[in-house]
């Protein structure tokens, strides 16, 4: 019998229950909590990542740090193409289907020695062939050509994303389109063409499956790449329901991803007869319960042999999967452990213990501490996170403490990369913002009264941050009529479309075309682009460690598979030397932890490390 002091939880036969949580509060709203917070509490102050050496530097142009210029170039360069999910998404009205956005890549899929891009979009019906096709532009000295339809990259069905990996190890790059509905293969023949490989790859693609992030990597360690998909809501209920507005003079809103039940990830092994194999469950990868997820990266996060795989789900808690120690796969048959632990490893949800609307993955070296954190991008009224690694496998919500809290909150972020702009040998952190449909939002809840107004727009500016000298981040000083305007963004990747070892940009949007951002940021440093292809380890080398000092100046970056949102950066690495004068040294952490060293390495070049080769190539 139910009475007014029936406890919630039966106890009596369960004594490990009787637990006094009168003490435990409500969440309170992310202002409340930012309020609450006192300066001790927020900010453990993170180390400092400006040596001695650029601490001078800085007090000698103090003052003098120059904006970000970037300026979209694409209609000049021959970029002319809506990656958007619909042709009225600046109307009121959108379905949720309609409003993830569309993703792209850089790849040089000719092997000339410039960055090539592939555009996926969608504005069908899933999972129907009813969308404009997507697009292989090829980079000819810095303008970029519509490949012929006969390159293959051309398919019509509901885009999200692109992968691009060497499935079959044959040094041509290879492409998966992830569709809202049959996912498409297309396999590299070396001339510049593609081949639909779907059926002989893939057998059995779903039709009605919603996937969005991509990323090709080794998950056994056996040499050959294998393929992460995520998936977002189940079936296509999402495409026909209609949500109510608040008001009946409103038009629909874009239903919430909650209203829908999330799908599961899949997960495949490539083996050596030339085919992917789903050992989702059979590698104990099918999570309790499935997210909606987004954004993914790949890569080896912890010091040990093996890559994992990070996931940052939409409203659910992100996922952190790892595979047992020093557990390898050899044959078909062989049965991997791999264990969800984003929880206990402090990846799951912020500070608070509450999961985010996650979208988008940067990962990086954020406080040149020699291991590897992320940032993931978040909806609006929550705050873009970044996870630093405290130790082995271990992370921290440390946002308020490098000041990345506040500028993000009114703002729904998308995609975000990492990547020296201005040359002062530090990384840049970017976020492509945009809201999910047209709707105005004022903060003025109870608890944010004596807040100033902040309204959530559909169009929303993109933001830089610079590392402060102190080691926090400070909004970026930025230049060009493009950065000035606020867009819908979506992916959000980097490419050196001009090949002046500068990184650009690539940013698609909801409502006007992709944007090509140039890089026209003075800066005097030596610059460096680096690459590597593994022999023993997959061609990719995804999980490489890569460390390049010269004089006092160190730093360390990661070869990952997926990163930001819907999309595939630049293979190479980009880098700014501010303590160069004419050569660097490298030191390579390969996969399967062989090392090795490069000595004497020129700037203002790019390089090229083969595992086990003694030397590195200059091919410019």
């Amino acid at each position: 019998e139910l009475r007014r002091d029936t406890p919630w939880q039966q106890t009596k036969e369960f004594p490990e229950l009787q637990l006094d949580l009168s003490h435990l509060a409500f969440q309170p709203s992310i202002e409340r909590f930012l309020d609450e917070q006192s300066d001790e509490d927020l900010r453990d102050t993170p180390p400092s990542v400006i040596n001695d050496s650029q601490l001078e530097m800085a007090d000698e142009n103090r003052g003098k740090t120059r904006p970000i210029e970037m300026v979209n170039e694409a209609q000049q360069r021959g970029i002319a193409f809506l990656a958007s999910t619909g042709d009225d998404l600046d109307q009121p009205g959108i379905s949720l289907h309609q409003t993830l956005g569309c993703g792209g890549a850089t790849l040089d899929f000719d092997r000339d020695g410039w960055s090539d891009l592939a555009l996926v979009t969608a504005g069908g019906t899933p999972p129907q062939k009813d969308s404009p096709p997507n697009v292989l532009l090829r980079n000819e000295n810095g303008v970029f050509t519509t490949a012929p339809e006969s390159a293959g990259v051309n398919d019509r069905g509901f885009a999200q994303g692109i992968a691009v990996g060497d499935l079959n190890e044959d040094g041509w790059p290879d492409l998966l389109c992830t569709n809202y509905g049959p996912n498409v293969l297309l396999i590299n023949q070396g001339d510049g063409t593609f081949i639909n490989a779907t059926d002989q790859w893939l057998a059995n693609p779903d039709e009605s499956r919603w996937s969005t992030g991509a990323a090709f990597a080794d998950l056994d360690s056996d040499g050959l790449s294998d393929l992460v998909v995520l998936n977002y809501c189940e079936g296509l209920d999402p495409v026909t329901f209609v949500c109510g507005s608040d008001s009946d003079d409103e038009p629909a809103r874009s239903c919430s991803p909650m209203r829908f039940s999330g799908d599961h990830d899949q997960f495949f092994r490539t083996n050596f007869r030339g085919n992917l194999r789903d050992v989702t469950e059979q590698w104990s990868l099918k999570a309790t319960d499935a997210g909606r997820g987004l954004g993914l990266a790949i890569g080896r996060f912890e010091d040990r042999i093996g890559n994992q795989v990070f996931v940052a789900n939409d409203m659910t808690s992100n996922f952190y999967w790892s595979r047992a120690l020093n557990q390898t796969s050899s044959d078909d048959t062989a049965n991997m452990s791999w264990t969800e632990s984003a929880l206990p490893r402090g990846l799951a949800v912020d500070v608070r213990s509450v999961a985010q609307g996650s979208m988008g993955i940067a990962a990086d070296d954020f406080n040149a501490d020699g291991k590897i954190d992320f940032y993931v991008t978040n909806f609006d009224q929550e705050y873009n996170t970044l996870h630093l690694q405290t130790g082995p496998g271990s992370w921290r919500d440390s946002t308020m403490a490098v000041d990345l809290g506040s500028d993000t909150l009114p703002l729904v972020g998308f995609g975000t990369t990492t990547t020296d702009l201005d040359g002062d040998g530090n990384n840049e952190l970017v976020v492509a913002n945009g809201h999910v449909d047209i709707f105005q939002r004022d903060d003025l809840s109870e608890e944010a009264t004596d807040r100033p107004a902040r309204r959530s727009q559909y169009a929303q500016p993109m933001q830089f941050f610079r590392h402060g000298d102190d080691g926090r981040f400070k909004p970026a000083a930025t230049s060009g009529e493009y950065l000035s305007q606020p867009h819908v963004g979506r992916s959000l990747w980097t490419i050196d479309a001009n090949r002046d070892f500068k990184p650009d940009l690539v940013v698609t949007h909801q409502t006007e075309p992709v944007a090509l951002l140039v890089n026209h940021t003075e800066s005097s440093a030596p610059k460096l682009k680096l690459r590597v292809t593994g022999t023993r380890s997959s061609r990719d080398a995804i999980g490489t460690k890569i460390t390049v000092t010269a004089g006092n100046w160190k730093r360390t970056h990661w070869v990952t598979s997926g990163g930001s949102y819907l999309c595939n950066e630049e293979a190479s690495w980009m880098l700014s030397c501010p303590d160069a004068e004419d050569e660097v040294r490298v030191e390579i952490t390969w996969p399967d932890d062989q090392q090795q060293s490069f000595e004497g390495l020129a700037t203002d070049s790019e390089w090229l490390m083969v595992q086990g080769k003694p030397q590195a190539i200059n091919f410019r």
